[in-house]
C-alpha cells in the first residue's frame, strides 16, 4: 500500500525571460524537491485542459509526511514563487510500480470504469484522508484511450463524463520542458 499525493498548481507570473535562468530556476527546485526523497511520477502540463491549472505533479511514498514535505520543498524552491496551489488531494492504494503512458487523467469522486484498451485505471481511497472518497487514476500512451476509459465513469450523480467535466488531464513533461512552455516576462 502506498499514499500518493497530487497536487495542481498555477503560474502566477510569466517565468524569467533567459533560458539560462529558466534552466537553473527548474534544475534547483527540482533537485531540491527530489531530496524529499519520494517518487516523482510524473510531471503533467495540464494548461488548456485543466481550469485554473498549469502544473500537476504526482508523488508516491509509503510515508504520506515525506509526500507533505515534497509539495513544501516544491513551494519553497524557486519556481514554488511563481506557482500557487490550485488544487490537492492524497490517497492510498496499490500503485502500478511504472507509469503507464504519458497521459493521465485524475478523475476526484468517480469509481473506476470498467478497463479500457490501451489503458491503466487506478482507484485509490481518499477515506480519512484530503480529498474524496475515490480518486481514479486513468493513464496511456495516448489521450484518445484516457478519453475513452474516462467515458466509461459516471458521476456521483450517475451522469456520464468525460475527461474535462471535474478531473485534471494533461501530458508528462520534464520541468524543462513544462518551464519552456509558459509564458515569460
Amino acid at each position: 500500500m502506498s499514499y500518493a499525493l497530487l497536487a495542481a498548481y498555477t503560474l502566477t507570473t510569466p517565468l524569467p525571460p533567459l533560458e539560462d535562468t529558466r534552466r537553473r530556476l527548474v534544475g534547483e527546485s527540482q533537485f531540491f524537491v527530489d531530496q524529499s526523497e519520494v517518487t516523482t511520477r510524473g510531471w503533467y502540463d495540464i494548461s488548456g485542459f485543466s481550469t485554473g491549472a498549469d502544473l500537476l505533479v504526482w508523488w508516491a511514498d509509503s510515508d504520506p509526511e515525506r509526500l507533505q514535505d515534497a509539495a513544501h520543498r516544491l513551494r519553497a524552491s524557486a519556481l514554488g514563487h511563481y506557482l500557487a496551489p490550485a488544487w490537492s488531494t492524497i490517497a492510498r492504494g496499490d500503485l502500478p510500480t511504472t507509469p503507464a503512458g504519458d497521459w493521465l487523467a485524475v478523475l476526484p469522486g468517480t469509481p473506476a470504469p470498467a478497463p479500457a484498451a490501451g489503458a491503466t485505471v487506478t482507484e485509490l481511497s481518499g477515506h480519512g484522508l484530503s480529498g474524496p472518497q475515490v480518486l481514479t487514476l486513468i493513464e496511456s500512451a495516448a489521450l484518445d484511450a484516457v478519453a475513452t476509459a474516462a467515458e466509461g465513469t459516471s458521476s456521483p450523480n450517475g451522469l456520464a463524463r468525460g475527461v474535462g467535466a471535474t478531473g485534471l488531464t494533461g501530458v508528462r513533461v520534464s520541468p524543462a520542458e513544462w518551464a519552456e512552455r509558459q509564458p515569460r516576462s
